[in-house]
């Protein structure tokens, strides 16, 4: 079988760097950027955006008689869509403005009885700012006039010339070509060569099967390290050769917020990344699609659940972290389903990590007369602590989100056992037989070994939406096209994790997640509790 994969490890000069994030500040579509004449280029920001590449104002009437917006307001994109076929939307139908529809030899039948001759330029411009089509006949009351410069009209007809071949970057054909940032060196290298092999292998096997929609996958492997930093300069200078469609899978972690904001700088989908901090941003990640809570939805979680099954005080309760806006993020996360902001008081104990004072802290429970502890740090860190709280008398129910496990919490004294509870996006009772077997499969088929298999699962499942979401898409693919299927994905289900969904406002796809306790006698789990949904 002939592997997909090409590799990234190269290093870059300070200048070269430099010259790229210029360079990506300016940049409206990287790849197709060539293939437009500066017309079509000046006309494709009038098409999307409303505004003259000259700064002329271009403005427009929506309504006979109504006073003139900017057309920034309401962009020809708007109606017709970025490929120019049109979208129905409140029972309005777009035409469909693509040059080879508007310019067929024989002209237009429309459904509701009006016909007219093909258009040409000069019926074109008429038809924007007149609302008139090629046989003189007023255009449906829905379509808006619009004004502005005979300059600027010509730029707007030379890029509706030229829209069938201004394609996002890497789609080809017969080719999809999409990357991933993983590990190469580092802590989590093992982990970046298991979700490496698995989208490989995933990825063959769609390829093998005849692709989407007739277009083979193309993975690249962009080789990250330990240093955050360095490893979105390696991203960035590999994105921007320009021939890229999506990011899929990979990890996140120490890169959230700025793998989020790259996405929304180059409209580039990103399906999947593996991440303990999920940036949804208030739908303004808009091309970020996220599989599984995060630190903040597990600590929401704990929250709920605690909310919902005891009856506490909440001044009782307490809240350990570190110092940081993630950490905030997840204690007003965890207070939210207590009452609305300003509503709840609880206990702060803030500590600049890694060092937190042990037996400071148990004196500030102590003198709180904390009963329940959401403790943001690690599982080590929470051992000690309760170990430290016992000795002096306290023996505080201990809430610990999922993405701070670790083998240290079954070590905690034993009288803890029952109210040590962990919050998870997901657990192995969201495997199915049909899941499992797939996964089972796939490992049978490229001689798969399971190591780091949490891993694995993230990077089999993050292909397969990705996959989906190529399919609902169509053939006819962009990026905006890819987001739109992404966004109806309803009810998805891999059989490796929770069912998957989003929509315009959610970008975590299982939002939610289940609450375990800890049998510190046993040393295991207790039995998951019913799946708690945000």
């Amino acid at each position: 079988m002939v592997s997909v994969l090409q590799t990234v490890n190269s290093s870059t000069s300070i200048a070269r760097r430099a010259a790229l994030a210029l360079l990506f500040a300016a940049l409206v579509s990287p790849a197709c950027a060539e293939e437009l004449s500066d017309a079509a280029l000046r006309g494709k920001q009038i098409y999307h955006a409303g505004e003259s590449a000259s700064g002329r104002p271009i403005t427009v009437f929506v309504s006979r008689g109504s006073a003139p917006i900017p057309a920034g307001v309401l962009p020809c994109s708007g109606c017709h869509g970025e490929d120019g076929e049109g979208r129905p939307e409140g029972g309005v139908v777009p035409s469909d403005i693509t040059w080879q529809v508007l310019t067929k030899e024989y002209g237009h039948e429309h459904d509701y009885g009006r016909s007219h001759p093909a258009f040409d330029a000069t019926s074109i411009a008429a038809a924007v700012t007149h609302g008139k089509d090629p046989g003189g006949n007023e255009l449906d009351f829905a379509m808006p006039r619009y004004a502005m410069h005979t300059n600027d009209m010509s730029d707007l007809i030379a890029y509706l010339r030229q829209m069938a071949d201004d394609s996002d970057p890497g789609i080809d054909d017969d080719s999809i070509r999409v990357a991933s940032l993983l590990p190469a060196s580092g802590r989590r290298a093992p982990d970046g060569e298991a979700m490496r092999r698995v989208m490989t292998a995933s990825i063959n096997d769609i390829n093998d099967a005849g692709g989407i929609h007739g277009r083979k996958l193309e993975l690249v492997v962009i080789e990250g390290g330990e240093d955050p930093t360095d490893s979105l300069w390696k991203l960035r200078d590999r994105l921007g050769v320009g021939d890229i469609f999506a990011m899929v899978g990979g990890l996140g972690e120490g890169m959230e917020d700025e793998l989020s904001n790259l996405a929304e700088e180059l409209e580039l989908p990103m399906v999947g990344p593996a991440t303990r901090l999920p940036n949804p941003g208030d739908g303004l990640s808009r091309f970020s699609f996220y599989l599984l809570s995060g630190l903040a939805e597990q600590s929401a979680i704990l929250g709920k659940s605690l909310a919902a099954e005891r009856d506490i005080n909440i001044s009782s309760l307490a809240i350990v972290r570190p110092q940081g806006e993630p950490y905030e993020r997840a204690e007003a996360s965890l207070l939210k389903e207590f009452g609305e902001p300003g509503d709840v008081n609880p206990m702060t104990i803030v500590y600049q990590p890694p060092y937190l004072d042990i037996r400071a802290t148990v004196d500030s429970l102590i003198d709180g007369k904390a009963e329940q502890v959401l403790f943001l740090g690690s599982a080590s860190q929470l051992r000690r602590l309760a170990a430290e709280a016992r000795s002096r008398g306290i023996e505080p129910d201990l809430l610990l989100p999922g993405v701070f496990a670790g083998r240290e919490m079954f070590d905690i004294d034993p009288e803890y056992s029952g109210r040590l509870l962990v919050g998870y996006s997901t657990t192995p009772a969201d495997h199915t037989v049909e899941g499992v077997r797939e996964f089972e499969l796939l490992h049978e088929r490229h001689e798969l070994g399971y190591q780091k298999s949490a891993s694995q699962i993230s990077a089999f499942v993050a292909v397969q939406v990705l996959a989906e979401g190529l399919k609902r898409a169509g053939k006819n693919l962009s990026r905006e096209k890819l987001v739109d299927a992404l966004e109806g994905l309803t009810d998805y289900r891999s059989g490796l994790m929770p069912p998957i969904s989003f929509n315009h406002s959610r970008r975590i796809g299982a939002l939610g997640g289940y609450v375990l306790s800890i049998d510190a006698t046993a040393k295991r789990f207790g039995e998951p509790g019913d799946w708690v949904a945000l």
